[in-house]
């Protein structure tokens, strides 16, 4: 008899992730744990699992976020992005039983709220149909949204990826390479000091920073740093530092001006985060990182079209990657 349990041991759940063939770093208790310290949108964890004779037939992350408002009124989700169901081997051929349980577990919600569940095209459009269908059914207002994400094969030839990037950035990489010392990066403080100089101090609640160092220290998170030339430790072994809390203009003075950060899982990179204080050197960052990760694929990275960041998008759709459709089912009760 399968039961809903939200104590189901950290290893199990990531475990089941692991194993699991469209499992992905948005399912993984790592990125939970950062989403619910990320900014001041969300409430709580509700995420649960399917649990049956000791074994993990389904996990549904679910966070459960604050209503928030766009620039024009209109109702927005904060936050990052939740990962949807992941259901076993036994649901395979009919998921109509998993999403009942979901249907029940829905009603137990305490307060409005709203979910978004993202899928790669890994997933049947059978079963986002059977979940949009499910969660209407008790009185949620369930919806797609259209997204995409830029996906460059790393594994082909440098020679061949190099022909497919914008004409306009093969000059700004070459360039900045030529005045800066771009290259892997041990030193954590540095990113965050950029990232909050970057951002005017507004973004990065200090949790989140925690996670990220956390990331590196198992080998998931990657930092390309670019740094004054001449000026720091390029190309040499430094010892990581241990987490400092680092606030916008605060010293000692870092010399890094640019950087990406990269998580890395299964045969996957992803770009995660890219601060920067000096213009026209995010590209050679971002490509030097492209060159080391040991993984076939590199998600430059989520975009919707258009979703009023015209600037992150043409960014994003610089490097040759081919378009990914992501749906993402978007869910509230407002």
């Amino acid at each position: 008899m399968y039961a809903i349990t939200r104590k189901l041991v950290r290893d199990e759940w990531n475990e089941f992730v692991d194993k699991h063939p469209a499992g992905w770093w948005w399912h993984r208790n790592e990125w939970l744990d950062y989403s619910l310290a990320y900014g001041d949108c969300i409430t709580n964890d509700r995420s649960w699992a399917l649990y049956d004779n000791n074994e993990v037939h389904a996990i549904f992350p679910c966070i459960e976020e604050k209503k928030s408002r766009d620039a024009v009124g209109r109702a927005a989700m904060g936050g990052t992005p939740c990962a949807g169901p992941l259901l076993g081997e036994h649901f395979t051929d009919n998921a109509d039983e998993a999403l009942m349980l979901l249907s029940v577990e829905s009603k137990m919600l305490s307060r409005p709220l709203a979910w978004r569940w993202s899928y790669n095209n890994d997933h049947v459009e059978e079963l986002v149909d059977a979940l949009i269908r499910r969660i209407s059914s008790n009185g949620f207002n369930a919806f797609r949204t259209g997204w995409w994400t830029s996906v460059v094969d790393v594994d082909r030839p440098e020679k061949e990826r190099w022909k497919n990037i914008r004409k306009s950035y093969k000059s700004v990489i070459n360039k900045a390479n030529k005045t800066y010392d771009i290259e892997w990066s041990d030193d954590f403080n540095s990113y965050q000091k950029l990232h909050r100089d970057a951002t005017n101090n507004c973004r990065g609640n200090f949790l989140t920073y925690i996670h990220q160092k956390r990331w590196m220290d198992a080998g998931f998170g990657k930092i390309v740093t670019a740094k004054e030339r001449g000026v720091g430790n390029a190309g040499e072994s430094v010892t990581p530092a241990p987490l400092q809390r680092v606030t916008a203009g605060a010293s000692p003075a870092s010399s890094t001006i640019a950087s990406a950060y990269v998580i890395q899982y299964k045969d996957r990179a992803y770009y995660a985060s890219g601060p920067s204080i000096r213009e026209n050197v995010q590209a050679a960052c971002l490509w030097e990182a492209m060159q080391v990760v040991r993984v076939p694929q590199f998600e430059v990275g989520w975009m919707a079209e258009p979703d009023g960041s015209a600037n992150v998008e043409f960014f994003k759709k610089g490097f040759g990657g081919r378009m990914e459709p992501v749906l993402v089912v978007q869910t509230e009760s407002w």
